[in-house]
């Protein structure tokens, strides 16, 4: 026997999807040729596919040369937790009998008849679930030897099923689920390969045409705007998982501006998929060779062979036929070329993106555009849905997210601080109860560019990420400390204004911590510094030092006694005053507490800084340090005869350097 072509049978690619892969063998033994003329057909009862010799062959095809005949071993498919059953017919009455055997020795193999009325074979997967099946003459009485009458490969896979969603765009196909679903079983059976088919409810939609037409644009390779624009809305407005593992989808349109008889198109390695309403089931199976398998067509200069175009009956071709051949049975279970592609679905193919980092790359860059009071903020991305069931913002439970851009692949400007507040019934996977706010695109004639969707009872959670505290509460809190500051005020002493800072971080946070403790000569007072004559809200008693004036709460933080309440901000000596001072109002825009106190020969002085936005002037610059055109922050200021929203003074720019006591500054972090 010579075995020729591929003595490892390593299956050539197609295409991008690499080798294909096949199992080693050693090649057969030179036997002795018997001429017993037989034949492997299909058994009645056999699932799977049967690929003959082909020639000339195309990869992956051997021949047997028994004595003077070279004989094409073709292939047969089984699945590797099932009996494969196969039939060899013996064209001879006179033969002797024959046995059959795996190459490799394995005795996975049983025979029913004989060489008159032909054989059934009953076939378990062999070793390394590939090898070439031998029928063996009965070994000469007189040499001892055998002999090789024929053989073929015999090729078991693990069985898989994929789930097919078809859903309408205005047309149907003209053919029952049912139908479909038995038509892509007999195809992909030879593959050892199932699906399920389900028909959805028709999508209702029509902007999709940009043009007009009526037709769905095709491109030269992935996806046309026309279609992201069909599929996206999909996936935005129904409760299917687009990431799903081994589920495509099929949507039917009115056609496809290519031209001639074209009824499909998806693009290699895909998921998504368009149809005619006047596509066979041929033309379905077809694609989903293409996006779901990676299948190329037979005569694409892609493949490490090419065939004349139309003239197989290969399901690839541009024919009728609905064969598949080994090397494709092969492509099919490879996990670089077949089904496994549905594990990680990439940016560009899918539009949809399950990642928490850009969903807080995206919020937190309208957070700090917002912070800073910018009037606009432009996005370029490249996906159309960003989802994730689990984003913790700030110290809030994490909630659930979903962010759609329109258009995508262009880029749009909107204002951070501008939205409208709508009603939503469906996100990623679900309905419910949510709410949605848009973004309007700066110049598009009021088409909103940007959705941010959450759940209806986090949508509070949601605005106090991107925007702080409810500003309108701040200015009051902050109205309501500098009256209550100066009512506390004890004449002649200047209690002013850490009464003031104390009061709005109990409106702030009902916290009382930078309030006195309990005076030592007035233990029963019902404030903590004893100011019996000065009424306030309740009776209020803290942890600060003494009378807690600002030079005690400037020694009572500074000592690192209050860790608990106030995290230090520091400026780290490569920073510019700028930079810190940015930073310092921007936390304060989004609502944190920020406080800085200087230590004086008097009481010392305490200010709270305050979102921008409450502040109607001008912000001036001055120079802090070596720093020239420093913004400094807004604040709360209260003195003797200041009691006000304002912009730190310049005045006190020096205390902020200055070596002894400069100006501490610490963030309320409980």
């Amino acid at each position: 026997m010579v075995v020729t072509e591929d003595d490892h049978f390593n299956v050539g690619g197609d295409g991008e999807g690499g080798s294909g892969g096949g199992a080693d063998h050693d090649p057969v033994q030179d036997m002795i040729a018997c001429d017993r003329p037989i034949e492997f057909v299909p058994h009645s009862m056999s699932k799977y596919g049967m690929d003959a010799y082909r020639d000339p062959p195309v990869t992956g095809y051997q021949t047997l040369t028994t004595g003077t005949q070279v004989t094409g071993i073709g292939w047969k498919a089984m699945s590797t937790d099932e009996t494969g059953m196969l039939r060899v017919q013996v064209n001879d009455s006179d033969a002797d009998e024959l046995n059959f055997q795996y190459q490799s020795g394995g005795t996975g193999v049983s025979a029913d008849g004989d060489a008159t009325s032909g054989y059934t074979l009953s076939l378990q997967a062999p070793p390394g679930n590939e090898d070439i099946l031998l029928a063996v003459c009965n070994r000469d009485t007189t040499t001892g030897e055998a002999s090789i009458a024929g053989g073929i490969g015999v090729a078991a896979y693990e069985r898989f099923a994929l789930e097919l969603k078809v859903v309408p765009v205005g047309h149907e196909l003209n053919y029952t689920q049912e139908q479909l679903e038995e038509a892509l079983n007999d195809i992909y059976g030879q593959a050892v390969v199932s699906w399920d088919v389900e028909y959805l409810p028709a999508l209702d939609i029509n902007y999709w045409d940009e043009n007009g037409d009526g037709l769905i644009e095709r491109p030269n390779t992935d996806y046309s705007n026309e279609m992201r624009a069909v599929w996206e809305s999909f996936l935005a407005s129904m409760q299917y998982d687009p990431v799903q593992q081994g589920q495509a989808y099929l949507f039917v349109i009115p056609g496809i501006t290519e031209g001639g008889d074209v009824r499909g198109y998806m693009p290699i390695k895909s998921r998504y998929g368009f149809v005619t309403a006047d596509a066979t089931t041929r033309d379905v199976a077809h694609e989903l060779g293409h996006g779901v398998f990676n299948l190329r067509h037979t005569f694409s200069e892609e493949n490490s062979f090419t065939l004349p175009q139309g003239e197989t009956d290969n399901l690839m071709d541009y024919s009728t036929g609905t064969e598949l051949w080994k090397y494709q049975w092969d492509f099919i279970h490879n996990p670089e070329g077949g089904w496994h592609i549905f594990e990680d679905v990439e940016e560009g193919e899918s539009g949809v993106i399950v990642n928490k980092s850009k969903i807080m790359a995206v919020l937190d860059t309208l957070k700090n555009a917002y912070a800073n009071g910018n009037s606009q903020v432009s996005y370029n991305y490249s996906t159309s849905i960003l989802y994730h069931s689990s984003v913790a913002l700030g110290d809030a439970d994490p909630i659930q997210i979903q962010i759609e851009f329109y258009p995508r692949n262009q880029e749009v400007k909107i204002n951070p601080g501008l939205y409208n507040e709508y009603p939503e019934e469906n996100i990623y996977q679900q309905q419910g109860d949510f709410t949605s706010l848009r973004f309007e695109g700066i110049g598009t004639g009021g088409h909103d560019v940007l959705h941010i969707d959450v759940d209806s009872d986090n949508v509070d959670v949601l605005k106090n990420y991107l925007y702080g505290a409810d500003l309108e509460h701040i200015q009051q809190f902050a109205d309501s400390a500098m009256l209550i500051g100066e009512s506390w005020e004890t004449p002649g002493v200047e209690y002013t204004c850490n009464n003031t800072i104390r009061a709005y971080l109990y409106y702030m946070k009902n916290e009382t911590v930078l309030f006195p403790v309990t005076d030592p000569e007035n233990p029963d007072s019902r404030f903590g510094s004893g100011l019996e004559t000065q009424d306030g809200p309740t009776a209020f008693k803290g942890l600060i030092s003494w009378t807690g004036t600002a030079n005690r709460i400037y020694e009572d933080l500074n000592s690192n006694s209050l860790t608990e309440y106030f995290e230090r901000l520091t400026k780290p000596s490569t920073q510019t005053w700028n930079v810190f001072f940015d930073d310092i109002q921007n936390q304060a825009n989004l609502g944190e507490i920020i406080i800085g106190v200087v230590k004086e020969s008097g009481p010392g002085h305490i200010v709270a800084i305050v979102p921008k936005t409450l502040f109607s002037g001008t912000p001036e610059k001055t120079k802090v340090g070596d720093d020239f055109d420093v913004e400094l922050p807004i604040a709360i200021e209260a003195g003797t005869d200041t009691k006000a929203i304002m912009q730190f003074p310049k005045s006190r720019s020096s205390k902020i350097t200055r070596l002894t006591n400069p100006y501490i500054w610490f963030k309320y972090i409980k």
